[in-house]
């Protein structure tokens, strides 16, 4: 998390200006007209009045992580049982029948995950007898030993793996196999993360799985792939691909900010 923080900071930036860039050439946008300075104040005070109570969810659970009062596994439960009580009598927008159907999803995607865990465990057992590990170290130490280059296969490889399989999964697959030949190699396994986290949030709305760019499809009004391919493709070279760069080349960029909290934890 730490670690790809100031890269999504840059590619949230360079997003923005690329939004701005393309609906700025778009002749059907209509732009909405300027509120007066007392009208954007009120809105911003109802806004921030309603929201409050969600927003403290991430502080909350950041600060209760950070200063040890609780294991990020039991601050997902203390945030579940804080949402509901938001959803139940805050906001009023939950009730026992949607309430059984999150259970209902929730219960499908855990069991998904388990069962990616329990193939991925014993692909992982299976791998290191083989020696997979040591024998992907060769292979990458047979095309080249320098650094710059051994990175960019990385990132090739990992690129292809979001591509072709879903971030949980293809996530669990790099820890597998590209980390310990990365550790080998020289590279910090938090820098190693970040690069891994940059190219499968690239990989999330790159065809043929990109599951968020068929949701933001849907979300549109379900639209076909063709009728918005071209923002993505701005967003990906002139987005994804940048920040991709920052983070495999400079390492400070992603490993700044978790020495700053080791630091402060002591």
């Amino acid at each position: 998390f730490a670690a790809t923080f100031i890269p999504g900071v840059i590619l949230t930036i360079l997003l923005c200006v690329i939004n701005k860039f393309m609906t700025s050439r778009i002749p059907t946008i209509q732009v909405i007209p300027e509120a007066s300075p007392a009208e954007k104040r009120r809105e911003i005070l109802a806004s921030s009045r309603k929201a409050l109570w969600i927003l403290m969810l991430p502080l909350f659970i950041l600060v209760g992580i950070y200063s040890g009062a609780f294991t990020p596994t039991e601050a997902a439960g203390i945030s579940a049982v804080y949402a509901l009580i938001l959803g139940f009598f805050v906001y009023r927008s939950m009730d026992m029948k949607i309430l059984w159907s999150t259970f209902i999803e929730g219960g499908r995607l855990t069991g998904s995950i388990v069962m990616v865990f329990f193939f991925f465990f014993v692909l992982s057992r299976i791998l290191i007898l083989e020696n997979v590990p040591s024998a992907l170290l060769n292979l990458l130490l047979s095309i080249s030993e320098n650094k710059i280059i051994i990175l960019l296969i990385f990132n090739i490889i990992l690129f292809l793996t979001g591509m072709f399989m879903d971030d949980c999964s293809a996530l669990i697959l790099a820890g597998i196999i590209y980390l310990p030949a990365a550790v080998k190699l020289g590279i910090n396994p938090i820098h190693f993360g970040a690069i891994c986290g940059v190219n499968l949030g690239m990989g999330l709305i790159t065809p043929p799985v990109a599951p968020l760019l068929y949701l933001g499809g849907m979300v549109g009004g379900n639209l076909e792939i063709t009728e918005y391919y071209k923002p993505v493709v701005y967003s990906i070279v002139f987005g994804f691909l940048p920040v991709l760069l920052l983070t495999t080349y400079l390492p400070s960029l992603s490993m700044a900010l978790p020495k700053l909290l080791m630091s402060l934890m002591g």
